[in-house]
């Protein structure tokens, strides 16, 4: 989104440009909360901070067995 109007009493943007990468780029894959781009010298520079899911393996080995071996 690019701010077209920003005032204490008015607020307006529009889309800058759409689709800025590909849906299938994996470090966005889970989501995340901050996205920016800057345009510089003509070349765009985007920035992210995405969610990576970590597994804890000793720790779903104990749920597996506390939950299905241990009834």
């Amino acid at each position: 989104m690019q701010i077209d109007q920003l005032t204490a009493e008015k607020y307006s943007e529009h889309v800058y440009k759409d689709r800025i990468y590909s849906t299938a780029f994996f470090g966005y894959n889970f989501g995340g909360h901050q996205f920016n781009i800057v345009s510089h010298n003509k070349e765009l520079f985007m920035t992210i901070d995405y969610r990576v899911k970590n597994y804890n393996v000793i720790e779903l080995i104990r749920r597996i067995k506390r939950n299905f071996f241990n009834r």
